[in-house]
């Protein structure tokens, strides 16, 4: 079973703190589906929630909407195709989608998902898919993109994590496990770049082994540099 989510930094991780993200509280929940019921002349909360069309991600989104219903909050699932998803993202067609994202190794590739640069108005293109402008957050992920001092861009992703718990632009869940393996006499195959070289080892994800010397990486001492700079496991 996955662990839970509160924020988009796992806990070991440098840019990991406390989010303040809200634990769970049914009645808390239905209490302020009530209180916007009542702000809005009894409308209810109902609105279209996406996913890929698997059989699993819509077993996902069945689960989340029977939750959901629970707390007084209407769903009508749509399934699109996985080349459709991004494209209906950004204009705001659906306004619920699960997904996963922002796994990037370091936490600045997530610059344009988060930005208020990128929060442009529903109907238009954005790639801040939430629209969350937060100036706190913006100011975060400058300090995270231009000073050099590790600690401190720590910090500012710690800052960001934050922000998020306060905002809640995003409903967090859990987290995908992954795992990359790879035959015993394959070593080092996911280690630090050798001495002189400015590219490391990396899978790409067809499952292909890109290194700059394979002949470094097998421990039986075969070299297949001359079958080029790939070679799948």
């Amino acid at each position: 079973m996955p662990p839970k989510s509160f924020g988009p930094f796992v806990q070991g991780s440098p840019y990991f703190a406390p989010t303040g993200y809200p634990d769970f509280n049914l009645a808390k929940a239905q209490s302020l589906v009530k209180q916007y019921q009542a702000d809005h002349g009894g409308q209810p909360i109902s609105f279209q929630y996406g996913t890929t069309n698997t059989p699993k991600t819509l077993e996902i989104n069945e689960l989340i909407q029977a939750m959901w219903k629970q707390a007084g909050i209407q769903t009508n699932i749509v399934q699109v195709e996985q080349n459709a998803v991004h494209p209906q993202r950004p204009p705001g067609e659906v306004p619920g989608l699960r997904g996963r994202q922002f796994g990037t190794p370091d936490p600045d590739g997530n610059y344009v998902w988060w930005s208020t640069n990128t929060a442009a108005p529903v109907g238009a293109l954005a790639l801040n898919f939430a629209r969350n402008k937060d100036p706190q957050i913006q100011q975060a992920l400058d300090a995270g993109r231009t000073n050099p001092d590790q600690s401190a861009r720590a910090t500012a992703y710690q800052t960001i994590a934050s922000r998020f718990g306060a905002d809640v632009p995003y409903l967090w869940t859990n987290r995908n496990i992954w795992m990359v393996s790879a035959k015993p006499r394959v070593t080092n195959f996911n280690g630090p770049n050798p001495p002189g070289r400015r590219e490391g080892p990396r899978i790409d994800r067809r499952g292909d082994l890109h290194h700059p010397d394979l002949g470094e990486l097998l421990s039986d001492g075969y070299d297949p540099r001359h079958l080029g700079e790939r070679r799948r496991l």
